[in-house]
């Protein structure tokens, strides 16, 4: 899988998908231990924009955990 990155579109992407995408690199970074390089080439981003990417899903979840994020709403 192979995702084409276009700066033009990029903002375009559905939350719901935003959410898919952070998670499979979630997956792939602490599950499965693959590389930032190797991931970024899977989604044709930069590897600090995935590390970001991860680091973001990783408080969105520590949130959930907590239950803060019902406290934003």
């Amino acid at each position: 899988m192979t995702y084409k990155y276009n700066s033009s579109s990029a903002k375009k992407i559905p939350e719901d998908l935003k959410y898919e995408r952070a998670k499979l690199m979630y997956q792939y970074r602490d599950k499965q231990g693959m590389t930032l390089e190797r991931i970024s080439r899977m989604f044709g981003m930069t590897r600090e924009r995935v590390r970001q990417i991860i680091e973001e899903f990783k408080e969105q979840l520590k949130q959930t955990d907590l239950g803060l994020d019902k406290l934003k709403k």
